[in-house]
């Protein structure tokens, strides 16, 4: 993706040379289902994202976003600490601290760390002004840097790096990114369960897509059910938000 590909050029004039962006439009449920209709994009090695998924990383929503939610974190964490039972870098990328012994995705993680250098950098976190939405960055900086020297780096070019992350995410929400998340996308609808979806799309009802469609209402009501039922939507105004970001919903425009 060529707007991918310029941002992390650009972040490279800020010694940050591994980025990992993740966004979601839906914040309310676990984060790792929310992405599957969102975008996760790295320029890590393909190798230790793959493991990071396998650790649950992205499924730590809740310690995660909490953690996050003052614009930008500096990784602050020396290599002693990084380590450490009780003061690991887990607080600042994708496991805040917490009372509860380490799981051993967490511990796993750790080691993850440690082996692709993942040590110095800033966290980024910012809600979207429309919807419940957020997007979010870990900026890892080159190897040999110490935080000390990241942080002196951002207090002249940190406002910048905001702006101009903001503006990467902006510009990138607007565009049909689905195919090319990191994280697996939705199982795809059937042909009926998208017909209905996109008819309660248009403000049809049940009754009106019975007509419509030359189907029974309890078969429709079926239909609408299994949809909620791949998407892991909790309602069928969900399931439609959800079915439009994945681009499985039809145009009907020509019928109206």
């Amino acid at each position: 993706m060529e707007l991918w590909s310029s941002f992390t050029d650009i972040m490279l004039n800020f010694k940050f040379n591994r980025i990992i962006y993740a966004t979601t439009k839906l914040s309310k449920s676990g984060l790792s289902e929310n992405l599957k209709d969102g975008l996760v994009l790295s320029n890590h090695d393909p190798n230790y994202i793959k493991k990071m998924i396998e650790n649950k990383c992205f499924d730590n929503n809740t310690r995660w976003m909490n953690s996050n939610q003052s614009d930008c974190i500096s990784w602050n964490v020396s290599e002693k600490k990084l380590y450490n039972k009780d003061n690991h870098l887990s607080e600042i990328l994708f496991y805040p601290p917490t009372k509860e012994p380490p799981s051993n995705h967490e511990k796993n993680i750790w080691k993850l760390y440690k082996k692709y250098n993942v040590k110095v950098g800033y966290t980024l976190f910012f809600k979207h002004k429309i919807g419940t939405g957020s997007s979010g960055m870990a900026m890892c900086a080159e190897p040999h840097l110490t935080q000390k020297e990241v942080n002196a780096d951002w207090k002249s070019n940190g406002n910048n790096i905001k702006y101009l992350c903001r503006l990467f995410d902006k510009i990138i929400r607007q565009l049909p990114y689905t195919h090319f998340s990191l994280l697996p996308i939705r199982k795809k609808l059937t042909k009926r369960q998208k017909e209905v979806l996109s008819w309660v799309a248009k403000g049809k009802s049940i009754h009106d897509i019975s007509i419509i469609m030359d189907r029974s209402i309890p078969t429709i009501d079926k239909h609408l059910r299994l949809a909620r039922q791949n998407l892991k939507a909790k309602t069928t105004i969900q399931a439609v938000v959800k079915a439009q970001e994945n681009e499985q919903l039809y145009n009907f425009n020509y019928f109206l």
